[in-house]
C-alpha cells in the first residue's frame, strides 16, 4: 500500500515526506507511515499525483489525533481555577495547595501574599551567580535581610519605604513587606505595664533538623505526662547545643582560625583502648553514689574528675557543661570543666524573628514598636522599688511604705496560716490607701514557699482570692503574681522570682569555688545554663511542662532574685542580675530600678522615720 502510494508522490513532496520521518525512531517510521496514509485517503485529491500540500495537511491530521480531550491547543483558563503553588524554603521546593480557596479570605491571607512574593523572588535571586556563591573566588553579595528587618524597629513607615529604595540602589534585597510590623501607634494589644502569669508564657520547641525555633501551640497540662520530663532536658540540651554552636569557637567558619569540634558521647564509645582527646558538650548526672556521668542524646559515659580543673561558677547535677579531656578504657578524664559560651540577647532574638516569645497581649515583640522605646527613655521619673522578705507581721515593717515585696509572714502560723496572711494583706491596704501620694503606684505581690498555700513547686501559683480580696480592695492597682512572673514594661522585659536558688547551688556544688565573690559565680551559671533552676528536679521540683517559665534565653534586660543573702547588682552578657536582699534583716534596704537609663540604686529606710 505504502509503495503504491510512494509511486504517485511527485519528487518535491517525496523528499518533504523524507525530511518529515528522519526526526522520528526507525521503530515508529512504519507507524506513522501507516497514519499518513489514512490521513490521505480521506482526502479529496483532484489528480493522479500526492502533493506536498496533501501530505502537510495528513501531517496536521495526525498530529490532531495525538492530542487527547484533556490536550487541547487552545484554552482560556478562568483566573478562580489557577493551581497554587507555595514554596517551602526549607526544603526548597514548590508544593501544590490542594486547598480550596475562599474569594473574601480570612486576615492571614494578607501576610501569606507579601511572604509568598517574597519567598519566590529570593530563591530565583539566590540562583542567580551575584549571590550564589558557588565560585569562591567570584564577588557575590550575601543578603544580610535580618539584621536589616532588625534596624526597621526604629523608624516609621515612610523612612521604611524611603530606606528600601536606598537599598534597592545598593542592590541588597530586603523585604520592606514586613513593615507591617514596624507600628508607630500603640493598639489595644500593647500594653506599657503588664504582669504575665507564668503559666501563660508561650512555649519555643527547637528543631533541630531545621534548625529553628517553633511555637507549640498545644495547651498544656500543669501535670504532664512522663514524657514532658524527658522533653524537659532534651530541649535545655538542644536550644544549649545551638546556642554553643554559633559561637566563635565552635562554628568552623573560618577555616584558618582554630576551632572545637564537639563529639557526641556515642562517638567516645565506638572507641576502644585509644587515648583520645575530645571536647563534649553534655549534662552531669550522678547515676552512682560518689560516680558522675556525662550525658547526652545519644548516651552516657563516666567521668574522671580527680584531675579537673574547675572554670568560674557553681557546678551541680543536671547542669549543661562543656567538658574537655581525654576518654579511654571507657572513662572521660577530665582535664577541664566550663560552662557554654553565653549569647548577648540581640544575637538569640534573630532567630526568633519579630514573635512575640516573652508573652503578654501584643502579637509581635515590643522592643520592635519604636513608640514604646520613645515612651520608655521619655518617662525619666519612672522606676520600680524592689523589696524582698517583707513581713507583715512586724509592725515596724508594716510601717514602712512598700511598692512591691515578697515573704510576707516571719513564722508559720499552722492552719490559721491563710487567715493571718488575709488580716496582714488588709492592713497593709488600708496602709497604702491612707497614702495617697501611692495612687499612681502599681503594685506586684509574689508569693514566697510560705506564703502561698499551694505545694512547693515552680512554677508557684499567685495568692488565692480569698487572701487577697480585702487588700485589691484598698489597692486596686495590684496584681497577685505568680513565683516566677514576667513583666513588660514598654520594651524592657523584666523576670521575677522568689527562691533560695543560691543558697541551693551551693549546698549542692560538686567542687566549691575558692576565690571570686560567689554571687558573680551565680550569675555567670545562670546565664550559661539559660534556666533559672539547673538543679536536680528532687532538690528543686518544677511542673514539666511549665518548665518555660524558668527560661532565661534569650536574656531578659533585668532579673530580680528574691533572696534572703546578701544584696548584690551585678550585669553579665547585657542583662542585670538583682538581690535587693532581706529587707528585714538588712536594716531595711531595698533596690531601686531606673527603666529610662537602666540604672539600679541601693535605697534604705532611716530608722527615725
Amino acid at each position: 500500500m505504502a509503495l503504491a502510494l510512494c509511486s504517485k508522490i511527485n519528487k518535491e513532496a517525496l523528499s518533504f515526506l523524507v525530511q518529515q520521518l528522519e526526526p522520528i525512531p526507525s521503530y515508529e517510521r512504519d507507524s506513522w507511515l501507516d497514519k499518513l496514509i489514512d490521513q490521505i485517503h480521506k482526502q479529496t485529491i483532484g489528480s493522479q499525483f500526492v502533493e506536498k500540500s496533501h501530505i502537510e495537511e495528513a501531517l496536521k491530521e495526525c498530529c490532531r489525533t495525538e492530542i487527547n480531550s484533556e490536550e487541547q491547543i487552545f484554552s482560556v483558563i478562568s483566573a478562580f481555577d489557577i493551581p497554587q503553588f507555595d514554596y517551602d524554603p526549607d526544603l526548597k521546593k514548590f508544593k501544590l495547595v490542594d486547598k480550596k480557596r475562599k474569594l473574601c479570605a480570612d486576615s492571614d491571607a494578607k501576610s501569606k501574599l507579601f511572604r509568598e512574593r517574597y519567598n519566590i523572588i529570593r530563591q530565583r535571586t539566590l540562583r542567580h551567580s551575584l549571590f550564589n556563591n558557588i565560585n569562591p573566588n567570584a564577588d557575590s553579595v550575601k543578603l544580610d535581610w535580618v539584621e536589616y528587618l532588625m534596624s526597621l524597629t526604629n523608624v516609621n513607615h515612610k523612612t521604611v519605604v524611603l530606606g528600601m529604595i536606598s537599598q534597592l540602589k545598593e542592590n541588597i534585597t530586603t523585604s520592606g513587606l514586613l513593615g507591617e510590623c514596624c507600628r508607630t501607634e500603640i493598639n489595644s494589644e500593647e500594653q506599657i505595664f503588664s504582669v504575665i502569669s507564668a503559666f501563660d508564657i508561650p512555649q519555643f520547641d527547637y528543631d533541630p533538623d531545621l534548625k529553628k525555633f517553633k511555637l507549640v501551640d498545644k495547651k498544656r497540662k500543669l501535670c504532664a505526662d512522663s514524657d514532658a520530663k524527658s522533653k524537659l532536658f532534651r530541649e535545655r540540651y538542644n536550644i544549649i547545643r545551638q546556642r554553643t554552636l554559633r559561637h566563635s569557637l565552635f562554628n568552623n567558619i573560618n577555616p584558618n582560625a582554630d576551632s572545637v569540634k564537639l563529639d557526641w558521647v556515642e562517638y567516645l564509645m565506638s572507641l576502644t583502648n585509644v587515648n583520645h582527646k575530645t571536647v563534649v558538650l553534655g549534662m552531669i548526672s550522678q547515676l552512682k553514689e560518689n560516680r558522675y556521668f556525662l550525658e547526652d542524646p545519644t548516651g552516657i559515659v563516666q567521668l574522671d574528675l580527680s584531675q579537673t580543673s574547675y572554670h568560674p561558677g557553681l557546678y551541680t547535677e543536671n547542669c549543661i557543661v562543656l567538658v574537655e579531656g581525654h576518654y579511654k578504657d571507657q572513662i572521660l578524664h577530665v582535664d577541664a570543666l566550663g560552662f557554654p559560651p553565653p549569647e548577648a540577647s540581640k544575637n538569640s532574638r534573630l532567630y526568633f524573628g519579630n514573635q512575640n516569645i516573652w508573652g503578654g497581649p501584643s502579637p509581635v515583640s515590643l522592643k520592635s514598636v519604636n513608640r514604646m522605646t520613645k515612651m520608655e527613655k521619655n518617662n525619666e521619673n519612672a522606676m520600680i522599688v524592689i523589696l524582698s522578705d517583707v513581713h507583715l507581721d512586724n509592725d515596724k515593717d508594716r510601717r514602712k511604705p512598700a511598692a512591691e515585696e515578697r515573704e510576707f509572714l516571719s513564722v508559720q502560723y499552722g492552719h490559721k496560716h491563710s487567715h493571718v496572711l488575709k488580716e496582714k494583706l488588709g492592713g497593709l491596704g488600708m496602709l497604702i490607701a491612707d497614702h495617697t501620694f501611692l495612687s499612681g503606684t502599681h503594685f506586684v505581690l509574689v508569693p514566697a514557699q510560705n506564703d502561698s498555700p499551694h505545694v512547693n513547686i515552680l512554677p508557684r501559683p499567685a495568692l488565692p482570692k480569698f487572701i487577697t480580696s480585702e487588700f485589691q480592695g484598698f489597692v486596686p492597682n495590684s496584681t497577685m503574681a505568680t513565683n516566677p512572673c514576667r513583666v513588660q514594661y514598654c520594651s524592657q522585659e523584666i523576670l521575677v522570682v522568689r527562691e533560695e536558688l543560691l543558697s541551693k547551688m551551693c549546698r549542692n556544688c560538686i567542687k566549691f569555688p575558692e576565690e571570686g565573690d560567689i554571687s558573680k559565680h551565680f550569675v555567670r551559671t545562670l546565664v550559661s545554663q539559660g534556666t533559672l533552676v539547673s538543679l536536680p528536679l528532687n532538690l528543686c521540683p518544677v511542673y514539666w511542662s511549665q518548665y518555660g517559665a524558668l527560661s532565661l534565653y534569650p536574656l531578659p534586660d533585668l532579673v530580680i532574685l528574691g533572696d534572703q543573702l546578701n544584696a548584690y547588682t551585678i550585669q553579665n552578657t547585657d542583662c542585670i542580675f538583682i538581690n535587693p536582699g532581706s529587707f528585714v534583716k538588712q536594716d531595711f534596704g531595698f533596690k531601686v530600678y531606673i527603666p529610662s537609663s537602666k540604672q539600679v540604686e541601693d535605697s534604705q529606710i532611716p530608722e527615725d522615720e
